[in-house]
C-alpha cells in the first residue's frame, strides 16, 4: 500500500521541472511499483491510472523523437536524454504489465532513438544511481526492454550487446548488478561467463550478514547498510543459476526487518541530504526490497522473477 499510495501522488503531484506537464513515469517510483506490485494490481486504481497516463503518452506520440520531452527541448542533448530515458520506462512499465500493443510500440519509439554505437542517451542530472548519465543502466533498461519482445529487433540487441560487453569493463559494481538482473532473460548479452563473474564480484563486495551499503557497490560514500543496494544485489544473485555461495536467508532476514509498518523500506538517497532525496530512494528501496523477498524466496518462479507476481 505504501509505495501504491506515491505513486497515485507522484502522478497526481508531479514536481514542477522541466517542461511543467505531469510525467507519469519514474525510474524511482512508478517502475519499482511495476515491478513488485502482485499481478492483480494491474486491475486496481493505482494499476489503471498509472497505465492510462504511459499507454496514453505511447500512443500520442508517432516518433517519441518529436515529442516535448520533460526535460529541455526536442533539438537539446537534454531533450534527447530525457526522450530515450522516458520511452525505456514506458516501455517496460507496459511491458510488465503485458499490455502487448503498447509495448510493441514503447519498444519501437525506443529502438528508433538507439545510437549509432549501440548505446542510448539517459537522464544525467548527477543523481546516482538513476540519473546520472550511466551508460550500463541505460543500456540494462533497452535491454530489458529487448528481453519483452524476444523476437524482435535482433539487429539493435546486437549492437547493444556489443555496446553493454564494452561498457561493462570496470562499470560500477550496483549498475553490473542491475544488468545481471535486468537481463537474466537475455543469454546473449553477455560473453560466456561475464554474467556468473559479475554476480560472484557482487558477492565478494558483502558486508558483515551479506548485506551492502551504497558505497560497497560504488556509489557515494556512505557505508551504512542500506535496503536499496542490498535488495539490488540479492536480485543479481537469486536469478543466478546455480546460486554463488551466498547467505541468502540471512542478508533476506535482515532486509524483512527492514520494513516499517507503513510497508516501506527507508533507505538514505546517495546524494544530496535532502528529504525529496531520501524520499524518492525509499520509494526505489521498496520497490526492489519486496521484489527481492519474493524472488529469492520463488528462485524457481517464472512469474516471481518476472515483477508480475501471482
Amino acid at each position: 500500500m505504501f509505495l501504491a499510495s506515491r505513486v497515485d501522488d507522484w502522478i497526481a503531484n508531479t514536481p514542477s521541472v522541466g517542461n511543467n506537464f505531469a510525467c507519469a513515469t519514474s525510474c524511482h517510483t512508478s517502475l519499482p511499483w511495476a515491478l513488485s506490485a502482485p499481478r492483480a494490481s494491474w486491475q486496481g486504481p493505482t494499476g489503471k491510472r498509472l497505465l492510462g497516463e504511459v499507454v496514453a503518452r505511447i500512443d500520442a506520440a508517432a516518433d517519441f523523437r518529436t515529442v516535448t520531452p520533460y526535460y529541455g527541448n526536442s533539438h537539446s542533448a537534454e531533450g534527447v536524454r530525457s526522450q530515450a530515458s522516458e520511452a525505456a520506462l514506458d516501455a517496460w512499465i507496459v511491458g510488465e504489465a503485458g499490455v502487448v500493443a503498447a509495448k510493441d510500440k514503447a519498444s519501437a519509439h525506443l529502438f528508433r532513438m538507439q545510437r549509432s554505437d549501440g548505446g542510448f542517451d539517459w537522464m544525467s542530472y548527477g543523481l546516482a544511481p538513476w540519473e546520472d548519465g550511466d551508460e550500463v543502466i541505460a543500456a540494462a533498461f533497452a535491454g530489458r526492454v529487448a528481453s519483452l519482445s524476444p523476437n524482435g529487433f535482433a539487429r539493435e540487441r546486437e549492437k547493444l550487446a556489443a555496446f553493454l560487453r564494452t561498457k561493462s569493463i570496470g562499470a560500477r559494481p550496483f549498475s553490473l548488478a542491475f544488468a545481471a538482473w535486468a537481463l537474466r532473460d537475455w543469454p546473449g548479452a553477455w560473453a560466456p561467463g561475464k554474467r556468473e563473474e559479475i554476480v560472484s564480484s557482487v558477492v565478494d563486495l558483502a558486508g558483515q550478514g551479506g548485506v551492502y551499503s551504497w558505497k560497497s557497490l560504488g556509489v557515494g560514500h556512505d557505508d551504512t547498510s542500506d535496503p536499496m543496494p542490498t535488495a539490488m544485489a540479492l536480485l543479481a544473485v537469486c536469478t543466478t543459476v546455480p546460486r554463488p555461495s551466498f547467505d541468502v536467508p540471512r542478508a533476506l532476514a535482515w532486509l524483512r526487518a527492514r520494513e516499517l509498518p507503513s510497508g516501506a523500506f527507508p533507505s538514505r538517497s546517495p546524494n544530496r541530504d535532502k528529504p525529496l532525496n531520501h524520499m524518492l530512494a525509499t520509494d526505489a528501496a521498496t520497490g526492489y526490497s519486496l521484489l527481492a523477498l519474493d524472488v529469492c524466496a520463488n528462485p524457481s518462479d517464472d512469474t516471481a522473477s518476472s515483477g508480475t507476481r501471482p
